[in-house]
């Protein structure tokens, strides 16, 4: 027991978790297998450990962390939960090393749709993933005007960055979650990158207005049934990682935060936010990519274009070692790279 608790104690440390006030309180689960969120569901025989502080220095930190530790003594992964604004956001760190790299699923999904890229880049870099607000464990305001824009939730992702310690990392996005890289990089100096893993509608215009169209639907889509049959198609016939979960687990997300969300995508001119980024950016479609390459470079001409082979909208699940060798290229071009 006691050498349990003291490997703890070094994971605790390595998570930088020394920094944080209070007295550390070992949760009784903690020797038994924790199956209660996804990322820890996969993990090999997992424990965890809740500890909470006063935030003395943050006020606007929620410190109910939560270090999930691979059985003897692998990976450490620390969820967090930030308020700001009332709202209260869920997000998970691990790994050391600059460049910082934070990940921002798309719409519906939640923080688990980056495992792959998280795992692997938290080897040599300090990365962070987070659920948007109305998604996965964090709170879900109601769906009123603008409260889902892209630049609110932007500003809800940088928030999570400087609480995470990212300073100027590379935001990587999926699908809505590209579209709010984009706003993110349109801050000055917030960010040093942006990667876009097949971006919603940006320089498709009748995509954009199909979304715009199609948001009375996604309202009063209470059952999913709408929400079922669009994402079906966002997959190709051979796509099979978490195809079933990924289907049901979307059309469970509240109808109005999905309209508003649907809407906040339609409305967002990310064309021309694109087309006045003044960082790298690199664009990975899809198979079937809702963008045509082309007009992204006509948008940023110094875009970075590439297409994974063999997977559809959800490639960074379904070919990660593609996605994943693609983003290290691109920041070892830009000088990106930890060695760099």
């Amino acid at each position: 027991m006691r050498q349990i608790i003291a490997n703890l104690a070094r994971q605790v440390r390595a998570a930088g978790i020394k920094r944080a006030r209070g007295e550390v309180v070992v949760d009784p689960r903690l020797f038994q297998p924790y199956t209660g969120f996804e990322r820890t569901r996969r993990l090999a025989t997992p424990i965890m450990l809740r500890w909470r502080s006063p935030s003395v220095d943050t006020p606007h930190i929620e410190h109910d962390r939560r270090l999930t530790v691979r059985s003897g003594g692998g990976e450490v992964a620390v969820t967090e939960f930030l308020s700001r604004d009332g709202i209260r956001l869920a997000y998970e760190t691990a790994g050391s090393g600059a460049p910082g790299m934070a990940f921002v699923h798309g719409w519906l999904c939640d923080r688990s749709y980056f495992d792959p890229q998280f795992d692997h880049f938290a080897g040599q870099h300090a990365v962070a993933t987070v659920d948007l607000r109305g998604h996965g464990e964090s709170g879900r305001p109601r769906a009123q005007p603008g409260s889902y824009d892209v630049d609110v939730l932007a500003e809800d992702v940088l928030a999570v960055v400087a609480a995470a310690g990212l300073t100027s990392p590379l935001v990587a996005g999926h699908s809505l979650g590209a579209l709010i890289a984009l706003a993110c990089a349109a801050r000055s100096s917030a960010i040093c990158a942006v990667v876009m893993v097949d971006p919603a509608p940006i320089t498709n215009e009748s995509a954009k207005a199909f979304f715009r169209s199609s948001v009375d639907a996604v309202d009063s889509d209470e059952d999913g049934s709408w929400r079922r049959a669009f994402v079906e198609r966002m997959f190709l016939p051979t796509d099979v990682v978490r195809r079933s979960a990924i289907i049901e687990n979307m059309a469970q997300v509240p109808s109005r935060i999905a309209g508003a969300a649907m809407l906040a995508m339609a409305e967002f001119d990310a064309a021309a936010v694109l087309g006045e980024v003044g960082v790298p950016v690199l664009s990975i479609g899809s198979a079937v990519p809702i963008n045509s390459p082309a007009d992204l470079r006509t948008a940023y001409p110094t875009i970075t274009i590439g297409q994974t082979v063999g997977a559809g909208h959800f490639n960074q699940l379904e070919v990660p070692e593609q996605v994943n060798a693609m983003i290290e290229r691109f920041m070892v071009v830009n000088g990106l790279a930890p060695d760099a």
